[in-house]
C-alpha cells in the first residue's frame, strides 16, 4: 500500500560468520607468499591489499561489509604489531587453511578429518596449531583451563599428529583471539600433545567410538 521494497543491499549486510570466513581469507592470502623481510608499513599496506582482494573474489561491497570495517579497520595495524614479535621468536607461517585426514590405527579405519587455520614452524622443528577466533579472549582461557573440554585445539592436534605434521614433543597449539581490544592475543593449551594421546586412547577403548567420532569427522570449526 505504500510502495515499499525490501532494499537487498541491506539485506546483504554480512554476518558474523560471513565476517569470520573473510577474515580467515584475508588472512590466508595475505601469508601465502608473503616476503620474509617486509616491514611493519609493507605489512600493514599488504594486509588493507589484501583485504580488498577478498571481497572482489567474495563479491562483497564496501557497503555490505559495513557493519565489520571498523573492527577490521582497528585489527589491522593491531595484528602487524602482534606478528613482527611472534615472528621475532623464531616463528613462521608455513601452512595454511589445511584439509589433513587421516587413520590413526587405533581407530580400526576410522578416519579423523579438519581444516586448520594455521601452522607455524621454528627452525627446530617445532610447530604450532594457529586457530583464529573472533570471540571473547575471557571465554577462550576458560576452555582451554578445562584441557580435555577444549575439544577444538585437541582434536586438531590429534590429527596434526596421526598426519605427522609434528613430533609430539614439538607440537604447541593455541587460538588467535584477533578482536580483543588490546590486540591479538594468543590463548595457549597446554601439553596439548598429552591430551591429543588421550583424546584417541579414550575413543579406541570406547565401545562407540567410530559413531562418536563420525560426528566430528566433517565438523569445520571456525
Amino acid at each position: 500500500l505504500l510502495g515499499l521494497a525490501e532494499d537487498e543491499e541491506l539485506d546483504r549486510l554480512a554476518g558474523k560468520r560471513d565476517y569470520g570466513d573473510w577474515l580467515h581469507a584475508v588472512l590466508h592470502r595475505f601469508h601465502d607468499g608473503r616476503p620474509a623481510a617486509a616491514d611493519a608499513a609493507a605489512d600493514l599496506a599488504r594486509l588493507r591489499a589484501c583485504a580488498a582482494l577478498v571481497d572482489a573474489d567474495q563479491g562483497w561491497s564496501e557497503g555490505e561489509l559495513l557493519p565489520f570495517q571498523a573492527s577490521f579497520d582497528a585489527l589491522a595495524p593491531a595484528y602487524v604489531r602482534w606478528l613482527h614479535p611472534h615472528e621475532a621468536e623464531g616463528w613462521r607461517w608455513w601452512q595454511g587453511e589445511l584439509d589433513l585426514r587421516s587413520q590413526p590405527p587405533e581407530l580400526d579405519g576410522t578416519a579423523l578429518h579438519g581444516r586448520l587455520d594455521r601452522l607455524d614452524r621454528q627452525p627446530d622443528g617445532r610447530v604450532q596449531i594457529i586457530d583464529y577466533k573472533t570471540g571473547s579472549t575471557t571465554g577462550l582461557k576458560a576452555r582451554v583451563a578445562g584441557r580435555l573440554e577444549d575439544t577444538q585445539l585437541v582434536f586438531y592436534a590429534a590429527l596434526a599428529l596421526a598426519a605427522d605434521a609434528a613430533r609430539p614433543d614439538h607440537l604447541q597449539a593455541a587460538y588467535l583471539a584477533l578482536d580483543d581490544r588490546d590486540g591479538p592475543q594468543r590463548v595457549e593449551h597446554p601439553a596439548v600433545a598429552q591430551d591429543a594421546r588421550q583424546l584417541l586412547d579414550e575413543l579406541a577403548r570406547s565401545e562407540e567410538h567410530t559413531s562418536e567420532l563420525q560426528s566430528r569427522v566433517d565438523i569445520s570449526y571456525a
